[in-house]
């Protein structure tokens, strides 16, 4: 596993991103920590450009920072397992697969979608469930990976 940590600026030109770079670089090297530019040949460009004069640059672009930890890793496993409701006047899911809806009265049921926009409960024997209409639906969660149960 890389311990490497990547920061990433980001703005429009002229607002002082290779300043805050450059501050970056020194802080990094005043602490001890190893420090590379991912384009060491831009890094330089720029550098020679601006004669590496950060303090002044700062002063004249006045930037504001926001600070973003970025976790590729939680992002893609939020995608996977939390599915989000999507209203049915959005659109509505695929002929036949299942979902989890929620009904007017502020339930939620197993369903079945078919054709022609007609919905089938899959787990319900409430009667006001067969009055409510569907207002919002999502995918199921993806399955658990396979696992082998201890013996």
């Amino acid at each position: 596993m890389t311990k490497e940590v990547q920061i990433i600026v980001s703005g429009p030109v002229g607002c002082g991103k290779s300043a805050l770079l450059g501050e970056i670089e020194i802080l990094m090297k005043a602490l001890g920590v190893p420090c590379r530019y991912a384009d060491e040949a831009a890094a330089k460009q720029e550098k020679n450009l601006t004669h590496a004069d950060w303090t002044e640059a700062l002063e004249m672009y006045k930037p504001s920072v926001v600070l973003v930890e970025d976790m590729p890793w939680l992002r893609e496993v939020t995608a996977q397992t939390a599915p989000t409701w999507i209203p049915v006047s959005d659109r509505l899911p695929a002929n036949g697969s299942e979902v989890l809806a929620a009904l007017s009265t502020g339930k939620t049921v197993l369903a079945y979608h078919f054709a022609h926009h007609a919905w089938d409960w899959a787990e319900s024997d409430n009667e006001a469930d067969n009055e409510a209409h569907i207002t919002h639906w999502m995918p199921l969660p993806l399955a658990p990976k396979a696992c082998t149960e201890p013996a």
